[in-house]
């Protein structure tokens, strides 16, 4: 089946594309998302490098030049190689929204077949071990589970793994059985084995309330998980039928990721602290620690093994946002791509703060600074809201304000992760008016330490961030001059989206937690925002609908606000294409710049 009505067709250039030869693009330019051929020796990635939306490029280990594989109309989010053939799946957006497409094919070719299905929000896991199976995550209709589906390529049928009204993500794979995570509550996850007879086992401890950020197969009986189950941070734990071991623990630092080389010697473990990573080689015999990384300041994210196990790769952003190769043979590090900032001026180093909210929770976030004298500052608030904030930030966005003279300040308010199982948690139901009160306790600091210019500080942020930036102007009025809410509710009683069922610890129950979500809710406090606000939604976005901003607008221009609103037709819970980007940040820098004058 060719998608070429659904994707333009693909492009195989027949010449080298030299970075440098590249237009100057004022995005942010990224390298993400590497995966190994099969030859062990070569490496594909997705960058906006050309200019557009994220495509496929290719690249051999150790040279420079790259080519880029796919020009298509959206955005690829997702690559997987499959290890006997020259195939490769691939994860694609579909005008915008949020829902994806799965499709496997030679990148060499024009010709794609897709295998997920149509109108459903699928996400790509991984192939089968033998090579004849691709693994997805969808959520078919009519259901509240997003579950687990195996494609054969031989066949061109797909199987039903999982079924439940869960969360549900593939861990691991082996020819007997599959290993994966269930999101019961969004701080309460399962991991389970479903074997080829198709008996599902728990292998978690039902007494162990926590999350999973990723568990495999380290051989037929044991598993290894990065979770914080047993422990307050995120570590190192062996699950042997239904018995656990802590094999490694830190104090001031979580977990992130783990990965066990494709021979099962060897295991890549990531750690963060403060958003700050370090990675770790270990034994998986003995987890010995064979190799220590020493990282500059920044983020590592997705990693991959070669097939080989000899090279292991991963996307590293501090300043810029790159992927490097490791040689596991004698620990050298290379950098493979070379994606450049968004403007040709150096780019400014984000510095940590720690300090004390109302109740003298500590407190941190990263400050990009545009002048060592009281300024203008922007307070950006991050999703989830179980992550956090990072060295990095938002990379394009920042150097275009700091360029306008504008502070950028990250906080990591109560409820981010990555400080522990207990400050996760301290945001649950009402205890989000705590989290709406670190606002004025990170304004305060801001202006104390001479940061911010008193009366010339605004809020923005995206997805639960867009919350917190509308409940910041309900509920501190007086403190700020705008706010720029991006795909943010203002209504928890009417933002009823695919997961909210997932979601009632955090939230709260929509029924017996009505009272305190109403009050919660930045729309029923709408009569005491006094500032301006833009609003900054896509139109396909189902996580957090339009109306969640049109619904607040409406009220406060009823009031007489001068507000504004941005809506990409093209785009879903989440802003990605390269020309809407810079469309939305010379919107948010202008924004800012009027109403700081």
């Amino acid at each position: 089946m060719k998608i070429k009505k659904i994707l333009s067709a693909i492009v195989f250039l027949s010449c080298p594309i030299a970075v440098s030869a590249i237009e100057s693009n004022p995005i942010f330019q990224y390298c993400i998302g590497s995966a190994f051929l099969p030859d062990n020796s070569s490496i594909t990635y997705i960058s906006n490098l050309s200019g557009g939306s994220g495509q496929l490029w290719w690249k051999r280990l150790g040279q420079q030049w790259p080519k880029q594989l796919t020009n298509f109309d959206e955005h690829i989010y997702h690559s997987e190689w499959n290890n006997e053939k020259n195939q490769i799946a691939l994860e694609v957006g579909l005008n915008g929204s949020d829902e994806r497409l799965i499709i496997i094919g030679d990148p060499t070719t024009d010709s794609f077949e897709q295998i997920s299905p149509s109108n459903q929000i699928s996400r790509l896991q991984s192939w089968t071990t033998d090579g004849k199976g691709i693994i997805y995550s969808t959520r078919p209709p009519n259901e509240k589970g997003v579950n687990l589906f195996e494609f054969n390529i031989e066949t061109g049928q797909s199987k039903r793994l999982t079924e439940s009204p869960y969360f549900e993500s593939l861990q691991d794979s082996n020819e007997h059985s599959y290993l994966y995570w269930q999101l019961f509550q969004r701080s309460d996850e399962n991991l389970l084995i479903k074997d080829s007879t198709g008996t599902r086992t728990l292998i978690s401890h039902e007494e162990g309330i926590g999350t999973i950020w990723k568990a495999q197969l380290l051989n037929e009986e044991d598993v290894i998980v990065a979770t914080d189950m047993y422990t307050d941070r995120h570590a190192l734990v062996l699950i042997n039928k239904n018995q656990h071991k802590i094999i490694i623990e830190k104090a001031d630092s979580d977990l992130v990721d783990i990965n066990v080389s494709p021979d099962g010697k060897l295991l890549f473990a990531h750690w963060k602290q403060y958003s700050l990573s370090s990675f770790q080689i270990l034994d998986t015999k003995s987890f010995d620690v064979l190799h220590e990384s020493e990282l500059p300041k920044g983020t590592l994210y997705r990693n991959a093994w070669s097939h080989n196990s000899r090279y292991l790769s991963y996307q590293f952003v501090d300043d810029t946002n790159n992927i490097y190769a490791l040689d596991t043979k004698d620990f050298v590090l290379s950098k493979e791509t070379y994606c450049q900032p968004s403007s040709n001026n150096k780019p400014v180093t984000a510095e940590l703060y720690r300090f004390e909210s109302f109740d003298r929770l500590q407190l941190d976030g990263w400050l990009k600074r545009a002048s060592d004298k009281p300024a203008p500052t922007v307070i950006y608030f991050h999703g989830g809201p179980e992550r956090e904030s990072t060295y990095s930030g938002t990379g394009d966005m920042d150097e275009l304000l700091i360029e306008s003279g504008i502070n950028v300040f990250y906080p990591n308010i109560r409820g981010s992760s990555g400080r522990g199982k207990k400050f996760v948690t301290l945001d649950n139901k009402e205890k989000r008016f705590d989290a709406i009160k670190d606002v004025k306790a990170i304004h305060d600091f801001l202006i104390e330490e001479k940061i911010a210019t008193k009366g010339k500080v605004a809020v923005m942020g995206s997805s639960y961030g867009g919350y917190m930036t509308n409940a910041s102007l309900a509920f501190y009025p007086e403190l700020f001059v705008t706010g720029i809410s991006m795909y943010g509710i203002s209504d928890l009683l009417s933002n009823r989206s695919w997961f909210s069922h997932l979601s009632s610890d955090e939230y709260g129950d929509p029924e017996s937690d009505k009272e305190l979500l109403y009050k919660l809710s930045p729309i029923n406090s709408s009569d005491k925002i006094i500032a301006p606000m833009l609003f900054v939604n896509g139109a396909e976005d189902t996580n957090t609908p339009v109306e969640q901003s049109t619904m607040l607008k409406g009220r406060l221009d009823s009031k007489g606000l001068k507000n504004d609103i941005l809506i990409f037709e093209d785009e879903g819970h989440g802003i990605v294409k390269s020309g809407n980007r810079k469309l939305l940040n010379k919107k948010i820098r202008d924004w800012l710049v009027k109403h700081f004058n």
